[in-house]
């Protein structure tokens, strides 16, 4: 299994994986709080625990541009050696990837790494690509040729809430032609609290009342608003139905508690309250950390969780901090300073203790 992901990895990561880390960002990539342009995440829950990594491909010299010419060079290499279909990618490619891309990202790669080689890839897009005026649009038409113009009820009771000022910000594609393969709508809610997003999961027939709230006042101790970073959902469909398959609440945590310490006893206190063994998180946050936990707050950055049949389904985001330091907070970050020599990228470092998928 460890060969099977690095191999993995080393195909996200060509080109540029095995540089050293530049003393700043050549390009501000938005999967990091402080431009890192990967991250790890661990699901855990009632069913086996999953390990994930989400990339930016970067180009020699990375820009816009480049780095979506990057990403599209890696979309035949997967389907190659791992057969991850492009089929409905193509079909939506033109709604997101303009030829004249303009920052924060065009095109992300995702790989769930599952047993005995079977790994679940995806792809996120941006519905911003041509100015938030216009994403509720995008959606539209990626839904409407995917053959889910049924499910644009559901991104229009979202938008149009006003109360609740939200905005799509990721469109995400199971690389798949299975019938159950997804399509999942991400929104970011501006100044949000916990009661909102609750009653927005209701949405979702999998959405137990109460979840969001209780889940917020567990790991961040607040209802909100959530002012410093804004609260995510993420809303996926499948071919056929109008109602979502399942609604995912993203808490970015990183910027509401003071260190990595505090995250790791509260998720642990919580995942133990829904009935799931926190051993394989701690030990995947504690091998994952490069630095002391109770450092500063970060290398978790986000916690979620989504309700299924068979309980809460929790995931938590973990990155590498390539580019800041560690008594810096994620609500002022600052970049290394020219002093601080380059390093490796560092890998996932899989331990016998539960930190390797299963």
């Amino acid at each position: 299994m460890h060969h099977e992901l690095s191999s993995v990895q080393e195909l996200f990561l060509r080109g540029w994986g095995a540089e050293q880390i530049p003393e700043e960002p050549e390009y501000a990539s938005c999967i990091g709080d402080d431009h890192s342009p990967f991250e790890y995440s661990l699901a855990v829950g009632a069913q086996r625990a999953e390990l994930r990594l989400l990339v930016e491909a970067q180009s020699q010299t990375p820009a816009a541009a480049s780095n979506q010419a990057a990403a599209l060079a890696l979309n035949p290499l997967l389907a190659q050696r791992f057969g991850a279909s492009f089929e409905r990618f193509d079909a939506i490619k033109s709604i997101f990837l303009p030829d004249s891309p303009r920052p924060p990202f065009s095109l992300w790669h995702a790989v769930c790494f599952g047993q005995h080689g079977r790994h679940d890839f995806k792809v996120y897009l941006n519905p911003l690509a041509q100015g938030p005026e216009r994403a509720n649009q995008l959606v539209a038409e990626a839904l409407d040729r995917l053959g889910l113009a049924a499910a644009q009820r559901v991104v229009d009771t979202i938008t149009n809430d006003p109360g609740l000022p939200s905005t799509p910000n990721y469109f995400s594609l199971d690389l798949s032609d299975a019938a159950n393969a997804r399509v999942k709508v991400y929104f970011q809610h501006l100044n949000a609290t916990a009661p909102q997003l609750d009653r927005l999961f209701e949405l979702s027939p999998t959405h137990r009342r109460g979840d969001v709230v209780e889940f917020c006042r567990a790991l961040v101790a607040s209802d909100g608003p959530f002012l410093t970073k804004p609260l995510t959902s993420c809303f996926s469909f499948v071919g056929g139905q109008d109602r979502p398959l399942a609604a995912t609440f993203h808490l970015p945590i990183a910027h509401y508690v003071p260190n990595d310490l505090v995250t790791l006893e509260r998720v642990t206190r919580y995942l133990t309250s829904q009935k799931i063994d926190p051993s394989t998180y701690a030990a995947a946050l504690r091998a994952f950390a490069m630095r002391p936990l109770d450092d500063a707050a970060g290398i978790q950055s986000y916690a979620s969780f989504r309700r299924e049949a068979s309980g809460i389904r929790f995931t938590a985001y973990l990155s590498p901090e390539l580019f800041r330091e560690a008594t810096d907070h994620p609500s002022e970050l600052r970049l290394k300073s020219a002093s601080t020599a380059p390093q490796p990228i560092p890998a996932f470092r899989a331990q016998g203790s539960g930190t390797s998928p299963r």
